[in-house]
Formats: structure tokens, sequence, C-alpha cells
């Protein structure tokens, strides 16, 4: 495997199964999300190129949660 110095290239790191490649920071946000729990994660966000304030936004993946609090859909939206 050849050395790149591309430092957020894709191929430098694993992706997610959501298509996610490398990232710097991550902001999570919980919620009801339809459910009763307010600990249940509802959003998660990555950035790159530093923290949130000075990254750039580079995928969200959304959780929707049915009224027993079970996930019943992820969706990347960004």
């Amino acid at each position: 495997m050849a050395f790149n110095n591309y430092q957020h290239l894709p191929a430098n790191s694993k992706q997610t199964g959501f298509g996610v490649g490398p990232y710097d920071f991550v902001a999570y946000a919980y919620g009801t999300g339809g459910g009763t729990s307010t600990s249940n994660l509802v959003q998660i966000d990555y950035f790159r190129g530093g923290l949130q304030a000075g990254g750039t936004l580079i995928a969200t993946v959304v959780y929707v949660y049915d009224a027993a609090d079970n996930v019943v859909s992820s969706e990347r939206t960004v």
C-alpha cells in the first residue's frame, strides 16, 4: 500500500456503513426521538478539519424511534 499525504482522503481510514470517511470531530444530539426516553441518540454530525465551529460538516446521521423507544430507521442526510 502506497503512502499518501492527502489528509482527508477517504482511503486513509475505513468507512462506516453510511459512507462516512475520516473525520476530526463528532457531535451527538439526544432527545425523545419519538419515544419516551430523553436519552435516545437522535442525530450524529461528523466534521472534518477541526472542531465543530471551525470544521466542515461532512455527514449527518439521523435516527428515528417508535413509541417503545426502538430504532425504526437510520439515515444519512448530508
